[in-house]
């Protein structure tokens, strides 16, 4: 009688471990994805230089940043680089420099360097800001570039970039004696101008209300908010 019991419950758990291998799951059928429609962008565009008839044009393959801003915007690339604008800003010996800008909104613009020379280099150098001027280095080989901002009050502020053109790429500014960051659209800075070839003095308004910073005493105001960096 046991051995018939153990069989029978033998039979009920193989009939479950049947029924529950018979059964079905229902997993979601992953149809096709839609394929996105592909931007075609241009090889190449042009874009009008500022105070000129004349245009730039460049390689999208050599500024990827910008590839990806035209194949992702709603309008198309011909609309918009309608409303990009180059600035042509020194022939060298063997290049010619400048800066292009895009994406823009109020006057603030996104802003590209471009070297223009046996080849074509290209880097990003500003967002959310309008260019102002440039200084060339005493030897040529670098560029200060000066922008600002326009900031929620209305007021602007400023920032500058050093380029490096050999290596195309921007070189840190260094100031050991500042406790704050008067660059990156902090505050106004009034005037810049190379010390020497690894040097930038900037100036900041005079305006107390702006300028918040002593390094020491000095009954020169003007001192007071010179500062210079290193490279």
């Amino acid at each position: 009688m046991k051995r018939i019991f153990m069989l029978l419950i033998l039979l009920i758990l193989i009939g479950c471990s049947e029924e529950k291998a018979t059964e079905v799951v229902d997993v979601p059928v992953i149809g096709e994805e839609e394929e996105e429609e592909q931007v075609e962008l241009p090889q190449t565009i042009s874009i009008p230089i500022v105070s000129t008839n004349d245009s730039l044009t460049i390689s999208l393959s050599n500024i990827p940043l910008l590839a990806y801003y035209l194949g992702n915007a709603d309008s198309n690339v011909e609309e918009l680089t309608k409303n990009f604008k180059a600035t042509h800003l020194i022939d060298l010996e063997n290049s010619s420099l400048y800066v292009m800008g895009y994406a823009c909104q109020n006057n603030d613009c996104s802003y590209l360097f471009i070297q223009k020379g046996e080849e074509e280099r290209i880097i990003p150098v500003a967002d959310i800001a309008s260019f102002v001027s440039f200084q060339m280095s005493p030897d040529q080989e670098k560029i200060l570039l000066h922008f600002a901002r326009t900031k929620t009050d209305e007021t602007k502020k400023n920032h500058i970039s050093v380029i490096d053109l050999e290596n195309m790429e921007i070189l840190p500014l260094k100031n050991e004696e500042l406790t704050v960051d008067i660059l990156n659209y902090h505050y106004v800075i009034e005037s810049m101008e190379w010390v020497d070839e690894d040097k930038v003095q900037v100036q900041l308004a005079t305006n107390p209300k702006e300028t918040e910073i002593q390094l020491e005493e000095s009954e020169n105001q003007s001192q007071q908010n010179t500062f210079v960096f290193e490279l």
